[in-house]
């Protein structure tokens, strides 16, 4: 047997060295791809990103301006770049946003339907009710990627990818100042409460980044009618009179004072009430609905007039009731803001303001005594229901706040700091 030559043993070493190679980064390659699919499927089990376009690639800051992740949809592979809407502030010069909030907060340029903002929104110290539901995801527009979680849920690897913070601003909860002085997180102060009721929301601008409350003014504007409730009213079938109780149905159950007595009025001149909430007052018939929720509308429909009173007058402070009365199909009596005809279809209700109680009391019997002075009431349904104020409100509030946020993204730090004093120097 002829023993090895050295020029063979060279050659031999080189492929074993090669083989090896070629495995390593065989492994190598197969743990990144592990990563990145464990990394997909940990992102889609996370609270609020389902079968829609996932960022797996979690490189850098997600939206602050250093480094940008890939971005990937799911059932491909190629990876594009994520645009955040927020610009370096050196290389910014852009102009201040213009002072309406409805025109300046619009969805920057550079967030397209191939390469979308993505934006985070964590909810703290917030009521969990209809009109603020931790949403996983909406399909707002093209270049818009919109998320609202709630704080809690967020996952810890994506904390630091939180655009914004949203706070109720009747609870305890507030930004503090090294929060409000961070660049990096926005905050949005909402509520649905009268600032009558609590006073501290009328300076929320000097406080936040941005509000959404019931008053048009409001950055985000959130009406209590929303596009849902729009379309309950139009396709509602047309009501009648026929076996209407000729009475006023009456449901509160905050019994504020102001409000009961000037219920007690109605009744000492001679308007029959029946209390179907837990406030009742003298001379009232009790027919309390003991299970409200989901039966009211079928409740109110039983009679011919529905006080649609709220508890405070503030300015476009126009709650449910006044939509409830409207979807029944009753004589609706409102009383609270002026401003109330914003925000519901033209002679659709009668009002309090300029008639006292007797004059009142008058022209319901009037209305439910004559199906003529009726059908006026309810001429409304035959036209398109949109009021016109309520335009700029049009879209799911989550998606304009959304937008609003990917807006302020997009100034530099020098443009967010002058809006920010400019807030706080207009609420003062």
């Amino acid at each position: 047997m002829q023993p090895i030559r050295p020029m063979k043993i060279w050659k031999m070493r080189k492929v074993t060295w090669t083989f090896v190679s070629l495995l390593l980064a065989t492994l190598v390659v197969h743990h990144v791809w592990l990563e990145g699919h464990v990394s997909q499927l940990e992102w889609n089990s996370s609270t609020f990103f389902k079968e829609k376009p996932l960022l797996v690639e979690m490189k850098g800051n997600l939206t602050h301006g250093r480094t940008e992740p890939t971005h990937r949809e799911v059932g491909k592979s190629e990876a594009s770049p994520i645009k955040s809407g927020k610009k370096h502030s050196q290389s910014d010069n852009t102009s201040t946003p213009k002072q309406n909030p409805l025109e300046a907060l619009q969805l920057p340029p550079n967030c397209t339907a191939d390469q979308p903002c993505h934006v985070l929104i964590a909810v703290s110290s917030f009521i969990a009710n209809e009109r603020f539901r931790y949403d996983d995801w909406k399909d707002c527009q093209p270049g818009l990627d919109c998320h609202w979680c709630d704080h809690e849920q967020v996952p810890d690897h994506l904390k630091d990818k939180i655009d914004a913070v949203a706070y109720h601003l009747v609870g305890k909860a507030s930004p503090s100042a090294a929060m409000l002085s961070n660049r990096k997180l926005l905050t949005i102060g909402a509520s649905m409460e009268s600032n009558v009721n609590y006073p501290s929301q009328k300076n929320a601008k000097h406080n936040f980044d941005l509000t959404m409350t019931y008053e048009l003014d409001s950055d985000i504007p959130i009406p209590y009618l929303n596009f849902g409730d729009q379309i309950k009213l139009e396709h509602n079938a047309k009501p009648s009179l026929d076996r209407r109780i000729r009475a006023a149905a009456y449901v509160a159950s905050n019994c504020k004072k102001e409000r009961q007595e000037f219920v007690a009025n109605l009744i000492k001149n001679g308007l029959p009430v029946d209390a179907l909430g837990i406030c009742s007052v003298e001379g009232a018939r009790k027919n309390r609905i003991r299970k409200m929720a989901g039966q009211k509308i079928e409740a109110l429909s039983k009679y011919a007039a529905y006080l649609a009173f709220e508890n405070s007058d503030a300015k476009d402070y126009v709650t449910e009731k006044v939509y409830d009365g409207l979807r029944a199909g009753t004589i609706t009596v409102y009383r609270g803001t002026t401003s109330v005809h914003k925000f519901v279809p033209e002679n659709s209700i009668i009002t309090t303001h300029g008639l006292n109680f007797s004059e009142l009391v008058q022209r319901i019997k009037e209305t439910w005594g004559e199906e003529a002075r009726y059908a006026e009431l309810q001429a409304w349904r035959n036209k398109p229901f949109y009021p016109p104020a309520l335009k700029p409100t049009k879209g799911h509030s989550h998606c304009r706040a959304c937008r609003a946020v990917a807006a302020l993204n997009s100034l530099s730090k020098e443009e967010l700091w002058k809006r920010r004093e400019a807030r706080k120097a207009a609420s003062t």
